[in-house]
């Protein structure tokens, strides 16, 4: 079964628990960026004063550089797969993103692929150079090989985009007697499968959602949930 993890870096999310969006697939449907389809992927939010660097005694409380308030932090892959650059030299139009195509899996006796984009990443790639030498993995995008979790951008402000954010579509296609069908964008909420991380998506007033592995929970149950998650990480924690 294929399946999504954070694809923000564990330090910049809430607590190391609590990773906020601010915008859901299939929303806005009648705003003119998105059309009748609506926003066609999710957004992450990245801005913050604070990251949560994990040690012995828990997730320890530091302040972020002025670039990671600013949004900028790093980006890590949903699943395993191949990167592919997706740039463009218009910048206010289409910017710039990376393509994760996953291998291509049975699923209910058909072969389906998926591939992951990772929109409004920021430019150069040497911006990512602070980040374990990520520069190293990625300087020939064209074909790298990455795992989940393997730091593969820094997210920014790049095309159409109101501040720096993370939009992450999710593609699935699959293959018949024909060949590969197109690509189909799809929902990514129902693919996230993180067992320490929860989801809160946040509207203002009291309008709220919150999900937990890709189910939408009521409020009440994720507090519950994160609850849970602190209790076991407590049992690694000295």
């Amino acid at each position: 079964m294929f399946t999504l993890r954070c694809p923000i870096h564990r330090n910049y999310i809430n607590g190391g628990i609590i990773c906020e969006l601010t915008q859901l697939f299939g929303e806005n449907k009648n705003a003119l960026f998105y059309g009748a389809e609506g926003h066609t992927g999710i957004d992450f939010a990245t801005q913050g004063e604070w990251l949560f660097r994990k040690t012995g005694k828990g997730f320890v409380k530091e302040q972020r550089t002025e670039q990671e308030k600013d949004g900028r932090i790093p980006l890590v892959a949903c699943h395993s797969g191949t990167l592919t650059a997706v740039l463009s030299d218009d910048k206010q139009g289409q910017g710039w993103g990376i393509y994760c195509t996953s291998e291509p899996i049975q699923e209910e006796n058909k072969l389906v692929q998926y591939r992951t984009l990772y929109w409004h990443i920021e430019t150069p790639w040497a911006s990512l150079q602070r980040f374990w030498k990520v520069i190293e993995v990625i300087k020939n995008l064209r074909r790298t090989k990455v795992v989940t979790g393997s730091i593969i951008a820094i997210a920014g402000n790049n095309g159409l985009s109101t501040g720096p954010h993370l939009h992450l579509s999710l593609d699935k296609r699959v293959k018949n007697n024909f060949g590969w069908t197109s690509w189909e964008r799809i929902d990514p909420m129902p693919y996230f499968d993180d067992t320490e991380i929860v989801y809160h998506m946040w509207y203002g007033g009291a309008d709220e959602k919150s999900f937990d592995k890709g189910v939408e929970v009521t409020r009440e149950e994720f507090n519950k949930r994160i609850e849970e998650i602190k209790k076991f990480q407590s049992q690694f924690y000295v």
